[in-house]
């Protein structure tokens, strides 16, 4: 009962660190003090409402009692009675603020272990945005299966959550845009199958993502940019086949994929900007001199194969292959070739 209503009931939870003052180069407006709280504390603010109480045959003094015991939460976080103490900030039906203190040393994660532990319980089935859900969540290794059915944004969803190596199957029927959602998840190594047939925006989808080797196969029939889209990407060896032929942007796209391989042939009569698209790929063997005889209808493409194919750093190029295709692409996009 006490995790259920934890669940429902919490807004928001704040931690010390988040509220710190942070210098500024710049002056800037006045604003509320930071919030500061003592070590190892944390702020919970609840809303009690009456379908609340009602659905849990609670009393909202029982709920509250619930909220502000020691013992109870304790047996929440696994610690002892003594290790947890509450004070109540504000108490003012049906909003409820208070203070609690963990006595142990390995507070954070058990705090913020126990905040994700709740989504277990949580009914996102009328949910239709998610943005910036898990963003920053650092000490986040994976989440419980979420019902996303109805959800149609799913922008920056994990950006920066470092720590997460799996996510569960979502149902991504509804979902439009996928900008950043996955950006800088630098220990994911993969990602399930997604439905991502109504996708129409894939920017930064997997920028930063170090670990990832490989993608399962996208539908990105109506996708339209995929600007910076495995951007920093520096373990994918290969991509599969990816319909690029609503795709206006596809600048930075592979920008360093050192470990990439090879090229598929895209389509790219939409394309109008591709600037830097493979610059850095210097493992790429082959595959330059289709995709650049594919897309000589782009208006903007500078530097696309710069170091393509080609190590600055040793001179040597990735494959007797790529030193020919280079040697036939122009330097404006990057190859070899003289004007």
């Amino acid at each position: 009962m006490a995790p259920t209503l934890m669940h429902m009931a919490y807004v928001m939870w704040l931690e010390n660190q988040a509220y710190q003052p942070t210098p500024s180069p710049t002056p800037v407006p006045p604003g509320p003090e930071p919030i500061i709280l003592p070590p190892r504390t944390y702020r919970a603010k609840y809303m009690i409402t009456e379908e609340m109480l009602d659905e849990l045959e609670m009393s909202y003094e029982d709920a509250v009692e619930t909220l502000t015991t020691p013992s109870i939460l304790a047996e929440i976080y696994e610690l002892e009675e003594s290790q947890v103490s509450v004070s109540v900030v504000e108490n003012s039906k049906p909003s409820l603020v208070v203070d609690v203190t963990l006595d142990t040393e390995d507070w954070y994660r058990t705090y913020t272990g126990i905040e994700y532990s709740f989504l277990a319980f949580a009914d996102t089935s009328s949910v239709a945005d998610m943005e910036s859900m898990f963003q920053g969540c650092t000490l986040l290794t994976s989440i419980p299966q979420l019902d996303t059915s109805n959800v149609t944004s799913m922008y920056g969803m994990f950006r920066d959550c470092t720590s997460l190596t799996s996510i569960p199957q979502l149902d991504t029927s509804n979902v439009t845009s996928m900008t950043r959602m996955f950006w800088g998840c630098t220990s994911l190594t993969s990602i399930p199958q997604l439905d991502t047939s109504n996708v129409t925006d894939m920017e930064d989808m997997f920028w930063g993502c170090t670990s990832l080797t490989s993608i399962p196969q996208l539908d990105t029939s109506n996708v339209t940019t995929m600007y910076d889209m495995f951007r920093d990407c520096t373990s994918l060896t290969s991509i599969p086949q990816l319909d690029t032929s609503n795709v206006t942007n596809t600048s930075f796209m592979f920008y360093r994929c050192t470990s990439l391989t090879s090229i598929p042939r895209l389509d790219t009569s939409n394309v109008t900007k591709m600037n830097t698209m493979f610059r850095g790929c210097t493992s790429v063997e082959a595959g330059m001199l289709d995709f650049y005889n594919n897309a000589v209808v782009a208006r903007s493409y500078s530097d696309c194969f710069t170091n393509c194919g080609y190590n600055p750093e040793t001179g040597e190029y990735a494959s007797e292959q790529a030193k020919i295709e280079r040697s036939q692409i122009p330097v404006y996009w990057g190859g070899d070739m003289k004007k």
